[in-house]
């Protein structure tokens, strides 16, 4: 995948998923911690691997600020809109790092999960890939995995059916619409 192809994906994510340089919490039942483009940070850990900054400071934060500030944000109520979140914590991740980490779980985790889950990946028609990438985002590789009326579709390279299966629940009806629509145009 080229690099543009690589930031028009990210484009796309963050047209749906929003982007936050602060932590919030997300839809999921019980509510995760969250940042960046959908990034969820299951663990404290996962929060203070990351290099977030002092607001107003010019220098990282340390570990027991990024602690805090997830402990404060954990105690939220969950999925609010993202400006509900912002300003609850004196931190958070330079702008670029926002893209940055999103261009690194794609290319470290959903790529190569889901070259293992479509073993022509490599051969799809690029919108396949991008509403793939997309969906996978969004449930996960293991909830794509679940849509096999859908991986048969793209198999077959069936774009109408495809399109008819890539309806998501839990999604709202523009991101619904897009998919269909990729898919289509296949």
């Amino acid at each position: 995948m080229t690099p543009d192809q690589i930031g028009q994906m990210v484009d796309n994510l963050r047209r749906f998923e929003g982007a936050s340089t602060w932590m919030y919490l997300d839809t999921h039942d019980p509510p995760l911690v969250t940042v960046g483009i959908g990034v969820m940070l299951p663990t404290v850990g996962d929060a203070v691997a990351l290099p977030f900054r002092c607001i107003g400071a010019d220098r990282g934060a340390t570990e027991n600020e990024v602690a805090a500030a997830y402990a404060r944000v954990q105690r939220m109520r969950g999925g609010m809109g993202l400006s509900y979140y912002h300003g609850v914590t004196d931190i958070e991740l330079p702008p670029e790092e926002v893209t940055a980490l999103a261009e690194r779980r794609l290319d470290g985790v959903f790529l190569p999960g889901l070259q293992q889950q479509f073993h022509a990946w490599d051969a799809l028609p690029f919108p396949a890939q991008e509403v793939l990438i997309d969906m996978a985002w969004n449930l996960g590789l293991t909830g794509l995995a679940k849509f096999r009326n859908l991986a048969a579709a793209v198999d077959r390279r069936d774009w109408a059916r495809a399109a008819d299966e890539s309806h998501v629940s839990t999604s709202r009806p523009a991101r619904n619409e897009w998919r269909a629509e990729t898919f289509r145009s296949c």
